[in-house]
């Protein structure tokens, strides 16, 4: 009787399934979700993120304009950052300076950088961790640009903590 009742022309079987195949699929997203998000996979569509490799470092992706970006966590705020072996300081852009509380009008320590653009002025202030993957350098001096720029730089004064190589396609990444 009750096999009748669900297989009856008012309870369509297709709908039934079509929504246990996704609350499955959701279910398993979500319960994989760290794997997934620290997986090569991932670096595909983000490549700013990397990922954790089976050695403990850091592996990020070129991005299709040649560079490579890196995201790092500075006051529980993403900040991404285009790598730059020939900056001698990192150099956080305005945007990504207020993004983490930082106020231009209150910083006192200005410096002047020669640039491929000529001189600029920027103001020097420490922040106290930055984390890039699982890896924290903490007590960092970093300029903020006082000229508009797009994205922010991760200079050798940050990249100094780290051993790193370049290999094809690949940034990877080693902890000290």
């Amino acid at each position: 009787m009750a096999f009748i009742v669900i297989f009856s022309k008012n309870f369509n079987v297709k709908y039934v399934v079509t929504w246990l195949i996704i609350i499955t699929s959701i279910a398993t997203v979500y319960g994989l979700r760290d794997e997934i998000l620290n997986s090569k996979l991932v670096t595909v569509f983000f490549p700013y993120k990397g990922y954790v490799a089976k050695d403990g470092s850091l592996e990020f992706k070129q991005s299709s304009n040649g560079h490579f970006y890196i995201q790092a966590e500075i006051n529980q705020k993403n900040i991404t950052f285009l790598l730059d072996t020939g900056a001698t300081d990192t150099v956080l852009s305005l945007k990504d300076a207020e993004k983490i509380g930082i106020n231009l009008k209150e910083i006192k320590d200005f410096k002047r950088y020669q640039t491929a653009n000529g001189t600029v002025l920027a103001g020097s202030v420490e922040i106290p961790k930055i984390k890039i993957g699982s890896f924290v350098v903490e007590n960092v001096r970093v300029s903020v640009n006082t000229y508009p720029m797009s994205t922010s730089l991760l200079g050798m004064n940050l990249l100094k903590h780290f051993d790193f190589t370049i290999k094809n396609d690949r940034l990877i990444i080693y902890h000290d």
